[in-house]
């Protein structure tokens, strides 16, 4: 079992990774994962992505700029061995409730031994770290309750 969190501004997300399948919890599913459209923020201005992704117009592209920045739910649970890249999110399938139930519980499990700010409720203070990106002013991001 593998565990990984991702405390940064805007998108708290963690995982964990075992027999083949990718467990994510995301702390705030009402955030955008790179900053609010229009602009989506977060991606780098002088990026050929941002450009593609901004640019999109057919359906497929809409569709891949959805997949890349689109809001997450507050789960996600990935069976790797048939979606290898993670395209088709298997948390609400029946199927696989044991394994969602067992990796949930064994993440939070974790983050509760690790103290992880987010599960103990005192995980704002990552919204107000500074950032050292050229011409960017971040703010604070207190704006959605837990």
């Amino acid at each position: 079992v593998q565990v990984a969190t991702f405390p940064w501004f805007g998108w708290q997300h963690s995982l964990v990774y075992a027999d083949d399948f990718l467990y994510i919890k995301n702390f705030f599913p009402e955030r955008w994962p790179a900053g609010d459209p229009p602009t989506y923020s977060d991606i780098d201005n002088e990026s050929s992505t941002k450009l593609a992704l901004l640019s999109a117009r057919t359906e497929n592209e809409k569709r891949l700029r959805k997949l890349a920045t689109g809001k997450r739910p507050a789960e996600e649970l990935y069976f790797l061995a048939a979606d290898p890249f993670q395209l088709h999110n298997v948390a609400d399938k029946l199927k696989y409730q044991a394994k969602l139930t067992l990796l949930r519980e064994q993440l939070l499990d974790f983050l509760t031994v690790q103290d992880d700010r987010w599960v103990s409720g005192d995980g704002y203070e990552y919204d107000n770290l500074p950032y050292h990106g050229p011409d960017r002013v971040r703010r604070a991001r207190r704006d959605t309750a837990r």
